[in-house]
């Protein structure tokens, strides 16, 4: 059975991790040329609406469950509940702040979670974005510890955590606190970082040992200390230039991984001795893609390593780690699925897992290798069954200038080929990819019978040093050219029909939708702009990325000359656009002021064409309220229905 044939498990009770009988999903039988969409596909607010479940976390000594969670009549504000083992006593539930959503969870200690909440609502946009509490498992008291993120929760002393502050002021250095655990009393200063937008690593046993930020001239820069000693700068490298820092502590031999791009293209996982600053041979080098985040156990160890090129892929670092030969395990009974630990117990004998794929968004399991057994808690979007949905298959293509790229195609299996499609570049766009596994828009397009063309353009990340870079200065240029060449090539292909092609996306994807319309009028029918940057020269003077010191040092490298930001701005080749264009952006977004929409807008209606309008009012860089969305959604819906939804 080929990788992207995914099979999915029906489950009822307690199942054997040996011997599981999977099942085949049952697909819709394909409706012929006339139809273009599943016949009942699933409402558009089971994709557009936040995840019914959005992690399970198991206490370390197993006694307790939290969930985030959303109930009905409230979807809004996530709750957290906290749930006793075995007999599933609910003892918390409850919301904290309007506007701020409950993104994470992370038990700190036996009877102690910590719990994030990040704004939400674009009115929260110019305020501290991340804020941290800690709620007691017992009483249900809750300790507000500010805006910070956890970076060690100190394995050799557990009534203790280190924090990192975090704030929106980007150019502010940042510092790291040991607090206790339950969230009480004082906070002991640590560390202050060598640099602007400190990240930090710390030592096996909680010494803050790196300061890792970059400088005004936009280059990144390595500090070490020993002990509290005076910050050293061991290494330093330009924005896009070889080089190399650290992620987490190998052990108690002063050994530190390192994400490293000094020898090769791609980023290796590398190690460094920090008191010989020296660095041994690769750990590990993926020829293509570059390696992604560690794998990391209770107590900070790293059991893994996660790359990503077609499929996601685990790389296991410490192949006879409990965790490692579960996962190895779970990846047999769930064959072309994704298995990720949300958390384990101390002993590592219970875990949660994750288990996802394109077409499943994800199905919580507790798994219980003494007892043999799986057992199913919940799934993120109940709402959405397999079998409605559309398979996510990886594509090679070979551009212009013989360069591969990579992507997806992602298509309901009632889809007519050639159909209508939909081009969907990512935002960012540098550092950015695109990936495969449930992604709720892809699906949403793909359930109303349109194929969905993603494809990591050059420029984008995760392909290594010279892929990223091969973009910069090429807004406009050779990375519209990938996404021109890749829709060409769905044509040649059979996937899309001609005439019947809508290019959408968000932020830098939306300024490649209107680019593409303007450099080639004949390919798209329709283009849809969200939360779009349109006018690459006045970059320098307004949007948030100008406020940050090394800002306009990033703008110059990325976006090039003044003449080539004039010349590949779509809002100065309004005139050349023939597609339908609706344009939509958020009233408060920072990052894209609307100001770039409405340029777009006043060009393309002073050439003589009529764009639809929409203003998403008190909303930033992007749709976070739920009816928002819902409706968003159903106005780009009825815009493509109307422009290539029906044959020609």
């Amino acid at each position: 059975m080929a990788r992207h044939q995914l099979r999915t498990q029906t489950v009822s009770g307690a199942i054997g991790l040996v011997g599981m009988v999977l099942a085949a999903p049952s697909l819709a039988a394909d409706a012929g040329p006339e139809s273009t969409a599943p016949a009942t596909p699933p409402p558009i607010g089971a994709f557009t609406d936040l995840d019914a479940v959005g992690t399970i976390q198991i206490s370390p000594t197993g006694e307790y469950l939290a969930f985030i969670t959303r109930q009905e009549g409230n979807e809004e504000n996530a709750t957290f509940r906290l749930l006793t083992r075995p007999d599933h006593e609910i003892k918390i539930n409850r919301n904290f702040e309007r506007g701020r959503e409950i993104s994470a969870l992370d038990w700190t200690g036996d009877h102690y979670m910590a719990v994030t909440l990040d704004a939400r609502s674009g009115r929260l946009a110019g305020r501290y974005t991340r804020m941290l509490m800690v709620v007691a498992a017992k009483s249900g008291r809750a300790s507000f510890l500010g805006c910070c993120q956890i970076i060690d929760k100190l394995a050799g002393d557990p009534r203790h955590i280190l924090l990192r502050s975090v704030s929106t002021g980007e150019d502010r250095f940042g510092e790291v606190r040991r607090v206790r655990a339950d969230g009480r009393g004082s906070a002991a200063m640590l560390a202050r970082g060598a640099a602007p937008a400190s990240r930090f690593v710390t030592t096996h046993d909680g010494a803050v040992a790196f300061s890792i930020g970059e400088n005004a001239n936009n280059e990144l820069e390595v500090y070490h200390r020993d002990g509290r000693g005076p910050w050293q700068l061991v290494a330093s490298h330009g924005y896009g230039e070889p080089g190399w820092m650290p992620v987490r502590a190998v052990g108690a031999e002063g050994k530190f991984y390192t994400r490293d791009t000094r020898e090769a293209p791609t980023a290796a996982l590398g190690i460094y001795h920090a008191e010989q600053d020296e660095h041994e041979e690769a750990v590990f080098r993926h020829p293509l893609v570059d390696v992604g985040p560690l794998l990391l156990d209770a107590q900070g160890r790293a059991w893994g390593v996660r790359v990503d090129h077609h499929f996601p892929e685990v790389v296991y670092l410490l192949p006879d780690h409990p965790l490692a030969k579960k996962h190895a395990m779970l990846r047999k009974a769930f064959p072309g699925e994704q298995v990720a630990f949300t958390s384990s117990t101390q002993d590592y004998a219970i875990s949660v897992a994750e288990i996802s794929s394109d077409r499943k968004p994800g199905d919580f399991v507790l798994v219980d290798v003494a007892e043999k057994r799986i057992e199913p808690i919940t799934s993120r979007r109940p709402a959405l069954p397999p079998e409605q949905l559309g398979v996510m298959q990886p594509v090679e293509l070979k551009v212009r200038d013989g360069t591969t790229l990579y992507g997806y195609v992602t298509s309901h299996p009632s889809a007519p080929k050639p159909g209508p499609m939909v081009v969907l570049p990512h935002g960012g766009p540098h550092g950015l990819r695109d990936s495969w596994g449930f992604n709720w828009e892809v699906q949403l397009l793909a359930s109303r019978g349109y194929h969905v063309l993603q494809v990591n353009y050059r420029g984008s990340g995760g392909y290594g040093n010279d892929y990223e870079t091969a973009g910069f200065g090429e807004w406009g240029g050779r990375m519209q050219d990938d996404v021109t060449d890749a829709t060409r090539w769905a044509i040649a292909t059979g996937i899309a029909e001609r005439e019947r092609i809508c290019i959408l996306g968000a932020s830098y994807g939306a300024y490649a939708a209107l680019m593409g319309a303007a450099r080639e009028p004949n390919l798209y029918r329709c283009a849809i702009g969200l939360a779009g940057i349109y006018d690459l020269t006045a970059m320098d003077s307004y949007g948030d990325v100008r406020g940050r010191r090394a800002g306009l040092r990033y703008l110059a490298k990325v976006l090039g000359s003044d003449e080539k930001r004039r010349a590949r701005s779509p809002v100065y080749q309004a005139a050349d656009i023939k597609a339908a264009v609706m344009l939509m952006h958020g009233s408060l977004d920072r990052r894209a002021p609307l100001e770039h929409a409405q340029r777009m807008r006043d060009a393309l209606e002073d050439a003589g064409k009529t764009v639809e309008w929409h203003v998403a009012h008190d909303q930033g860089h992007g749709i976070f309220g739920k009816a928002e969305r819902r409706q968003a959604y159903e106005t780009i819906l009825a815009f493509l229905a109307k422009h290539v939804g029906a044959a020609s």
